[in-house]
């Protein structure tokens, strides 16, 4: 591991804990950015059902440090649009 592989993973750590003290901060319900997992649990579904969606290109994704991550008003929005609500 070079000394520039050692500041990326360093740098990645932090950035990684800092999105997770914000998020804990938050509550769930005002929390923007999901991962697979809590926008699994937001609509009620499985994480390989969310894949399918990602899949499908019905739901956006982003990547934060190699994280997949979702817009949770993004996914409200393409709910919204598919129950016609």
């Amino acid at each position: 591991m070079t000394e520039n592989d050692a500041y990326e993973a360093l740098i990645e750590t932090i950035t990684a804990r800092v999105i997770e003290r914000i998020n804990r901060s938050r509550p769930a319900a005002s929390k923007r950015w999901l991962s697979v997992k809590e926008a699994a649990d937001h609509i009620g579904r499985t994480t390989n059902a969310v894949y399918m969606m990602i899949r499908a290109g019905k739901v956006a994704t982003t990547r934060i440090d190699g994280r997949v991550m979702i817009d949770a008003r993004k996914l409200d929005r393409a709910l919204e649009l598919a129950t016609g609500e």
